[in-house]
């Protein structure tokens, strides 16, 4: 095989496995590109490369017919990338929240002592005055958690919120 038609064939298996994008676990992936590459070759001795690569289609498509038979596993990373991120959203609005609530506190004459804030029982914060300093802190609370580990299930498990919703829902991963 030469340089040209090796660089061919793997130029297409690396369009294959970006096109893969998660939607088939690593080992069966690496097990159907393996058996593309020795399919290819094979084929590719009857004729040439380029008519063996063209005969396989689009990598899009054929990546798309392989998922099918992984179209209902859970997507268990964008779950928990989710539900880090509504985490993270829900921590910095408590550190928005803390701070302007400990402006507001401080510009209204406070006297020194701990005052705090609930806000939807998603995130809270103390505002602690002393005669030489302040303390700030801030987290969210359980109703928090419940909802970052409900989004993580929801964008993990896609087809529940499917049958659910109906047909209106279409997935597009």
């Amino acid at each position: 095989m030469r340089l040209r038609d090796r660089l061919l064939l793997s130029w297409y298996l690396f369009r294959l496995r970006l096109a893969f994008d998660g939607r088939v676990p690593y080992r069966p992936m690496r097990r159907l590109l393996g058996e593309v590459h020795a399919n290819t070759v094979a084929a590719a001795e009857h004729s040439s490369m380029p008519a063996a690569v063209r005969a396989l289609g689009p990598a899009r498509r054929l990546a798309a017919s392989y998922a099918l038979g992984f179209a209902d596993r859970p997507r268990w990373l964008r779950g928990i990338a989710a539900g880090v991120g509504v985490l993270a959203g829900l921590m910095l609005a408590a550190l928005l929240c803390t701070i302007v609530f400990g402006w507001g506190v401080d510009a209204g004459g406070a006297r020194p002592g701990e005052h705090s804030y609930r806000l939807l029982g998603l995130v809270q914060g103390s505002y602690r005055k002393a005669d030489r300093g302040l303390t700030l802190s801030f987290g969210t609370g359980t109703p928090g958690l419940v909802l970052a580990v409900l989004v993580a299930g929801c964008v993990a498990r896609p087809w529940l919120l499917r049958r659910r919703v109906g047909a209106a829902w279409s997935d597009t991963a």
